[in-house]
């Protein structure tokens, strides 16, 4: 048994909002991906319009991505034809603040 702690739903929920947030503001259109095995997925137009071109894998909050989930989510876009776009949703501190300066 793993000593991490249980990933919390709210956590992870918070960091798919964070990235929808930021894809939207990208200009993106942005929708569930769960019929493509992923978070999100992102239409550059109206979705009655065009296809979506990319599939969002949101990192638990953990960090945790295995190898197996990574050749999943590869299969998986190659066979629906979409890029794969893996999130990783990182807390601004001010220690990662004074990293950048």
């Amino acid at each position: 048994m793993s000593s991490k702690s249980p990933i919390n739903r709210t956590d992870s929920d918070h960091n798919i909002s964070i990235t929808r947030k930021h894809f939207t503001n990208k200009g993106y259109r942005v929708h569930s991906g769960l019929q493509f095995g992923c978070e999100l997925v992102l239409y550059a137009d109206d979705p009655s319009r065009v296809h979506s071109d990319f599939c969002v894998h949101v990192v638990p909050p953990d960090g945790s991505l295995d190898w197996r989930m990574i050749q999943t989510l590869t299969r998986l876009v190659v066979s629906t034809g979409k890029t794969l776009i893996v999130a990783n949703v990182k807390e601004v501190t001010e220690e990662t603040t004074k990293e950048k300066e």
